[in-house]
């Protein structure tokens, strides 16, 4: 025995026992991957090409999935339209016969409005990379709008360069090209490709790595109900008293444990006459603190969109409060950015094609979570005597009216030019007096 666990856990004085660094490939980015060597393996990182993007960092990774669908799930109640500015005095008026407005409302035959904002914001949330082609006229009107997949390919490009043309892979080694006039490239800012947006996931790619991992040894020990180890049979001082197991009976005895422990199958009292040790490999979660881990590895997903992670927590130091302020802070800080960007993207791009006479706005009068705002607002401007009704009227978000172009002044406050005018002071109060004099007659 001591000779062979001397073997087993030799230590060896060379640099593959030694934690290392070699550099391996690059990913979707074009970035150098990094390996890192400990005690010789490999660690095999996540998120750093787009297959792994879509299935580590979404499809399979409960914290990401949950981030991303509360806020695409909660934008889906902001409202669309087109606007116009009338030319007398630049008053913005809905224009819900407009082009642009059919195509808001149904953006191509497979989708509503919702479903397309749907996905192209999940592409951006989850890649960093959204790609919108119209299908227009020949007098380059847009007839419909199609969410191009997300492993669009970008020809030419570059600092200072314009793009060629966009390209999707049909999977035959050919592509299907999109030039690239007709199609809209909402990007995350990357430092190290222009070409191509940075994906949250992407950045991020440890922390996704290192709460996937928590997750996987979690299950791994609950499956094999506890930390792997070595079974080994104690022979005694070896004087001959306590023979070794043959390696029938080793065999047996392997069968044996797998039955008696099988997650599914009945529970036995399991018997041997051989006297056995275990030696642990590693430690347990317990051990390793994974849960506090996999709570900070959640809380650092969050901060890569900027999301509050306090509506993650569920009941835990979670109150009105906290929750409340949480979701406004998933509008201002996710969701309203989100849909700027997208209205920005879209203006700039299809506004030209109408003379700039028309522009996409959406409506976030109706949220809950941002009427508390709006209520400080008009108390605020209530405050501002200098302002007209109508200037009051734009900062809510209302049109002008007739009329609104006057003061309204507290009661006792009167214009004069200048403090050194206390006579045109004197004169203006004493109209005042004498009109509401006169207004209390009439009403008698």
């Amino acid at each position: 025995m001591p000779n062979f666990f001397g073997s087993l856990f030799a230590t060896k004085d060379t640099p593959a026992a030694l934690e290392t660094k070699a550099i391996v490939g690059t990913d979707y980015l074009g970035r150098t991957n990094p390996v890192e060597m400990l005690g010789g393996t490999p660690i095999a990182y996540q998120g750093l090409n787009k297959d792994s993007v879509l299935k580590d960092g979404y499809t399979a990774n409960a914290v990401a999935y949950s981030i991303i669908s509360y806020i695409l799930n909660t934008g889906e109640t902001t409202k669309w339209n087109v606007y116009g500015l009338t030319s007398a005095d630049q008053t913005a008026q809905p224009l819900p016969q407009h082009p642009l407005a059919s195509v808001l409302y149904r953006p191509n035959p497979k989708q509503s409005w919702s479903d397309f904002k749907k996905e192209v914001l999940g592409q951006y949330l989850l890649t960093g990379n959204a790609f919108i082609w119209k299908n227009a006229t020949t007098r380059g009107k847009v007839q419909e709008l199609w969410v191009l997949p997300c492993y669009t390919e970008v020809v030419g490009g570059g600092p200072m360069r314009e793009v060629t043309v966009y390209r999707v892979p049909k999977g035959d080694g050919t592509y299907d090209p999109y030039p690239a006039k007709d199609v809209l490239h909402l990007k995350a800012w990357n430092p190290e490709d222009s070409r191509y947006g940075l994906s949250p996931i992407s950045a991020g790619y440890k922390l996704v790595t290192s709460a996937n991992s928590g997750l996987d040894l979690r299950i791994k020990q609950y499956q094999n109900q506890g930390v792997p180890g070595i079974l080994y049979h104690d022979a005694g001082t070896g004087d001959g008293t306590m023979p070794p197991l043959t390696p029938e009976q080793v065999n047996g005895l392997v069968g044996k444990i797998r039955n008696w422990f099988a997650p599914k199958s009945a529970y036995t009292i399991p018997f041997t006459g051989a006297k056995l040790g275990y030696v642990k490999l590693g430690l347990s979660a317990v051990d390793l603190d994974v849960l506090k881990a996999l709570d900070a590895d959640r809380n650092a997903i969050a901060d890569l969109y900027h999301f509050p992670a306090h509506l993650l927590n569920g009941g835990d130091s979670a109150t009105f409060n906290n929750v409340s302020e949480a979701r406004k802070a998933l509008w201002s800080s996710c969701i309203l950015p989100l849909e700027s960007m997208l209205r920005d993207g879209l203006n700039h791009w299809l506004g030209l094609l109408y003379g700039d006479a028309a522009y996409i706005e959406f409506d976030v009068s109706h949220i809950d979570e941002l009427q508390e705002d709006k209520k400080q607002k008009a108390e605020w401007l209530a405050l501002c005597p200098y302002l007209t009704i109508n200037e009051k009227r734009e900062a809510m978000g209302f049109g002008v009216i007739d009329g609104g172009e006057g003061y309204l002044m507290p009661k006792g406050t009167v214009y004069s030019k200048s403090l050194t005018e206390p006579a045109a002071a004197s004169e203006a109060m004493a109209t005042t007096a004498e009109s509401i004099e006169e207004t209390g007659k009439i009403a008698a």
